[in-house]
Parts: C-alpha cells; sequence; structure tokens
C-alpha cells in the first residue's frame, strides 16, 4: 500500500467533501464503511457534517443508514443555529464598539476560502482581532453584554 493509510470512515468524508461530481467514489467509499458512528464523529470533530450531509442528499445508497443521514441532518441545523448566533453576538459587539476596532479571524476566513458556501462550516467560536490600544473597550462591551470570561487567570492584553 501507498500512501497515507486512511480509515474507511475518513476516506469517505475525503470522497463527500471532494469537489468531483462523480458519486462512484462516494458509492466505493460508503461501501467500505463499517463504522458509521465514527463516521459521524469525525464529520463533527473536522466540521464537515452539513457539507457531508447536502453532498450525500443526492445519493441513493443502500448501506447508508437513514439515521447517519438523520444525524448530518441534526448537526447541520445545529451548526446553522451556532452561526446564526455567532452572527448576532458580532453585530452586537460592532453596534457598540467602533467598527474599526474590531476585525473577525480565522472561521470566517477559513469558511470563505475553503467552502463554496461558507455558512454551512462548523464554527465553534468566534475569534476577533482588536488593537491593543483597543481591548479594554471591546472587553467592556462583550462584558456588557452578559458574556463571562472562563479563564479567571486569562489577562486580556497585546499577547493574548
Amino acid at each position: 500500500m501507498t500512501g497515507f493509510p486512511w480509515s474507511p470512515e475518513l476516506t469517505l468524508l475525503r470522497a463527500v467533501c471532494a469537489r468531483d461530481t462523480r458519486t462512484f467514489a462516494v458509492s466505493n467509499a460508503v461501501e467500505n464503511v463499517t463504522d458509521w458512528d465514527e463516521a459521524l464523529r469525525l464529520a463533527r470533530v473536522h466540521g464537515l457534517a452539513s457539507i457531508a450531509h447536502d453532498r450525500l442528499a443526492s445519493i441513493v445508497h443502500p448501506q447508508i443508514p437513514d439515521d447517519f443521514r438523520a444525524a448530518l441532518l441534526a448537526e447541520k441545523r445545529r451548526n446553522a443555529a451556532n452561526l446564526a448566533l455567532r452572527e448576532r453576538v458580532l453585530a452586537e459587539i460592532r453596534n457598540l464598539a467602533k467598527p474599526s476596532k474590531i476585525r473577525e479571524l480565522k472561521g470566517g476566513q477559513i469558511a470563505d476560502w475553503a467552502y463554496d458556501v461558507p455558512k454551512i462550516r462548523h464554527v465553534g467560536d468566534l475569534d476577533l482581532l482588536v488593537r491593543d490600544q483597543d481591548i479594554p473597550d471591546v472587553d467592556l462591551v462583550i462584558r456588557s453584554m452578559g458574556y463571562r470570561q472562563k479563564a479567571p487567570r486569562f489577562r486580556l492584553d497585546g499577547r493574548t
């Protein structure tokens, strides 16, 4: 065997997420999956559940369990709700702080670069780039919204 020995479950996700319109690669990958729970776990961990749901929707294959498809759909809906909340929080921060003081980073950029439809990428947090001198103002805005710092010894400064 040459190359990296991908698990059958990861091979399925790679086939599903490839921009290849041919379905035989996915069908072949489906036939090798032995652990659908692992396939679901990997889809969640890598933020691919929404994409997997959308791309598998058009593929009829008797070996794809209905509960796997249902779990992908549930994860897609949860991701959409999380993204909507994240967008509302960011909008609120921008309303309360001067817009020039904040830039969104990482998650949004990665989604924009890597996905045809960025909103289907799983997002677990909101990363902001803030100038050193603006940190106290932005922190005050975020706290005024009811958010509390979880890491008690974490100090907001230019390094963090």
